[in-house]
């Protein structure tokens, strides 16, 4: 049942990545940071099947992981810096970048090493992300003008980032500390895990989607 969940998640990935990568270049247009998100997340897929071989070959994935949780982590500041309309918050997504590494890294490479998953680290990165995707989509509904919001693409990713933190953390964080996990509870991590995964790059591929439909309408 896991294997067969975590093919469902690869292909989620896999349409979300390539309807961002035909969408960017059918338009040959649009910001930066959503021409990279559709690359990134075909990055994911492809760090997800490596670092499931290397959890076959050495038995645990944690090393991939947790230096995946700092990349993933700056690219996802970098897009929320982007959305961002006001420059004086742009800067304190600069000092939280700062700060996060400066407790991630000494976390993960000496306190608790890259061989155990970091529940703290994701933790802190999560909540980071939260609170900076929760107050651009504020920042979004107060842009004066008659933009529908439901019909662009910053208010998914922005849901995307929140959704995704918000709902994995009360699942990841308390599964690293348990001592012992029944396969009852493994299957029940995996099933909560993939659907959160699969809601998430949807709303990504809606992201896109919208994009698209966008740049048609205003040719």
């Amino acid at each position: 049942m896991i294997s067969i969940l975590f093919q469902i998640y690869l292909s989620a990935l896999l349409i979300t990545g390539l309807t961002g990568v035909v969408a960017m270049y059918i338009n040959k247009q649009g910001p930066l940071y959503l021409r990279l998100l559709s690359w990134f997340i075909l990055l994911i897929l492809g760090v997800e099947k490596f670092a499931n071989f290397w959890a076959g070959k050495y038995g645990s994935d944690h090393a991939i992981v947790n230096f995946f949780l700092i990349i993933q982590f700056l690219f996802y500041s970098f897009v929320l810096y982007n959305i961002m309309p006001k420059p004086a918050i742009k800067k304190w997504v600069v000092y939280a970048d700062y700060g996060y590494l400066i407790i991630a890294i000494p976390l993960i490479f000496f306190v608790q090493g890259i061989n155990h998953l970091n529940s703290i680290v994701y933790f802190i990165g999560g909540f980071i992300l939260s609170f900076f995707s929760a107050y651009s989509l504020l920042e979004l509904f107060r842009v004066p003008g008659k933009t529908n919001l439901f019909r662009t693409s910053s208010f998914y990713i922005c849901c995307t980032i929140l959704f995704y933190h918000c709902c994995t953390i009360p699942i990841i964080v308390p599964w690293t500390l348990l001592l012992h996990m029944t396969p009852f509870d493994s299957k029940l991590l995996h099933v909560l895990l993939t659907t959160v995964y699969c809601m998430s790059y949807a709303m990504f591929a809606i992201a896109f989607i919208f994009h698209f439909k966008n740049r048609v309408i205003e040719k």
